[in-house]
């Protein structure tokens, strides 16, 4: 399976906002919103480029790249990412926790699952 961090990056380490949602079958606007963005943050070459913009990109596509392999289909993947609730936080999603920065904590969750661990 290729990487869709890798598939998506450009030449210059940016991730492509458009191919991305192209990737999806999103509209721009509802790229914005799963990632917790503003359309202009999306849309905007000067926004899209922003290394907050870019880090919340790459946190969410290391995710689907992770877990993508468990749901064995892209659909199944984003559908994981907004809507299963993680137990022991607050049963929130992991684009409910990667919004409110915690990333680092939804990859531990996923780390331990896959260690076979209980998190």
């Amino acid at each position: 399976m290729n990487s869709l961090l890798k598939e998506l990056t450009d030449n210059n380490g940016y991730i492509n906002s458009v191919a991305l949602s192209n990737k999806f079958n999103l509209h721009l606007i509802d790229l914005a919103i799963l990632l917790g963005l503003s359309r202009d943050r999306i849309k905007d070459k000067k926004y899209i480029q922003l290394t907050a913009t870019q880090c919340r990109l790459h946190e969410m596509l290391n995710i689907f790249d992770f877990i993508w392999p468990w749901c064995g289909t892209l659909e199944k993947t984003y559908l994981w990412y907004v809507s299963q609730d993680i137990p022991g936080f607050g049963q929130q999603t992991a684009k409910q926790l990667v919004e409110k920065g915690r990333y680092k904590d939804v990859m531990h969750y996923l780390r331990e699952i896959n260690y076979g661990s209980f998190a």
